[in-house]
């Protein structure tokens, strides 16, 4: 006759090991992730406005930015004006003019927020402006830095 054999219970035991790696591997994604977000502004310092009157509100779907970004091997000079993605020369205003004009038929109250680091010289802002508006667009707003501590900038 058969004989029933009862079963030991065995040691239950959590394998921990690939969960962690799981947990791991997802903490060094957003980290990577959150570095390239980070890296899409380049580092500026706006002037600051003292008393600007001209501080609005705007639908921040209409507003597109353009970065002047200063070269930090001469003073005062542009290293190259951001859109997006593409970065440009400030002798190739032309690509800027065209990427904009097409966002501008998309978009007929397109408005462009202009980020300048304030040791950048008008001269290398200009042709950027000139640009601007040769793709049609009317309304150029300037970034500028406002603290809270600073009086009438409330």
């Amino acid at each position: 006759m058969a004989s029933i054999k009862k079963k030991e219970r065995g040691n239950i035991e959590l394998q921990l090991t690939s969960m962690l790696d799981v947990v791991f591997q997802l903490i060094i994604f957003f980290i990577l992730v959150n570095n390239f977000v980070s890296q899409d502004l380049p580092e500026l310092e706006p002037p600051d406005p003292r008393h600007s009157k001209a501080i609005l509100q705007v639908d921040a779907a209409d507003i597109r930015v353009v970065n002047i970004v200063p070269d930090l091997k001469r003073p005062g000079f542009a290293d190259y004006v951001q859109y997006a993605r593409e970065k440009l020369t400030v002798q190739r205003m032309d690509v800027l003019t065209g990427l904009l004009r097409e966002e501008k038929q998309k978009k007929p109250d397109l408005q462009v927020s202009l980020r300048v680091d304030k040791s950048v010289r008008f001269d290398q802002v200009q042709p950027v402006m000139q640009a601007i508006t040769n793709a049609g667009i009317a309304r150029i707003n300037l970034v500028a830095l406002i603290e809270p501590n600073v009086p009438g900038a409330e």
